[in-house]
């Protein structure tokens, strides 16, 4: 893989939501997106999966079209207690995740990461700017 191409996906990919659960996301979301994926390259992760800030989004637009399992809210949670330990302590027990449960984040995270690629595939080939922070929609 080139060294170009991570810095240019992490620049360019697209945020993936739930459509049914949000139909664009937060500012500082986009901005965070941002940050995580260029420390993930910093830390030569180049394994093509999303950031856990990502699956943390897209985990809370699905959140808003119908309840999570068990497995789901556990995961959840434990993202949550990652980026906002402040807010997580005042209102949630902390978890850690179990194999399956980290089995499950990391197949999240590799299908997220495969629908941003198609995102930006089907840009370039139509020649369509995609707009920085701009959502894509999909349902996992």
């Amino acid at each position: 893989m080139s060294s170009i191409r991570p810095v240019v996906h992490a620049i360019l990919a697209p945020i993936v939501i739930n459509p049914l659960g949000l139909d664009d996301v937060e500012p500082e979301w986009s901005a965070k997106v941002k940050v995580e994926r260029l420390a993930k390259i910093a830390r030569n992760d180049l394994e093509e999966a999303a950031t856990d800030y990502e699956a943390m989004i897209y985990i809370h637009s699905q959140t808003l079209v119908a309840p999570l399992t068990d497995t789901w809210t556990r995961i959840y949670f434990w993202l949550f207690w990652q980026f906002y330990p402040d807010q997580a302590k005042t209102f949630l027990e902390k978890v850690e995740l179990h194999d399956y449960e980290k089995r499950q984040l990391d197949d999240l995270k590799r299908w997220i990461y495969r629908k941003q690629k198609e995102a930006l595939r089907y840009v370039k080939a139509k020649k369509t700017p995609v707009a920085l922070g701009q959502a894509t929609l999909f349902q996992f």
